[in-house]
């Protein structure tokens, strides 16, 4: 995608049913809203969210964009894009922007991402009940699931 602050890594080689990127050094969006500052997250989101905008006004969605499938470096660049679609549609918008919110959801910095991130008000509530199948099923995680709950605190609280 062109003119944005969101990149993928260069591809190396790719075939019928695979891609193969250049390996980045550097965090994941996961750990990345666990270790920064509050300006940091709410930038990130805002990167985040007009990359998927610019991303969907072509006709792709990710369809797996979580906020771990974000390597921050130098620069913000956008991984694992196997889910991907080149039929984006509304439908898809709006799971590439509920995945997002659902996996910030997460992380310590939930509140400050989602703030420049800015998602709509479905996807807000939806992502709680997402977070905590993924986390249940999949992480069984005690420190992810506790910050599932902050977040619903965050959610409501006049900051």
């Amino acid at each position: 995608i062109e003119n944005t602050e969101v990149k993928s890594p260069e591809i190396l080689e790719s075939g019928r049913d695979y891609i193969i990127f250049k390996r980045i050094e550097g965090s994941s969006g996961y750990e990345y809203l666990n270790q920064c500052k509050e300006a940091e997250a709410n930038e990130f989101g805002q990167k985040a969210k007009k990359f998927l905008v610019d991303l969907h006004s072509q006709n792709v969605a990710l369809r797996d964009a979580r906020v771990s499938n974000f390597i921050i470096s130098d620069e913000v660049y956008s991984i694992d894009h196997e889910y991907g679609s080149l039929d984006a549609g509304r439908f898809f918008f709006f799971i590439d922007e509920l995945t997002v919110t659902s996996s910030a959801r997460q992380t310590k910095n939930y509140i400050d991402f989602v703030e420049g991130f800015q998602p709509g008000k479905l996807a807000v509530v939806l992502s709680v009940f997402m977070a905590i199948y993924h986390t249940i099923l999949f992480d069984r995680n005690l420190t992810r699931f506790k910050r599932i709950f902050g977040s619903l605190k965050q959610d409501f609280s006049n900051r």
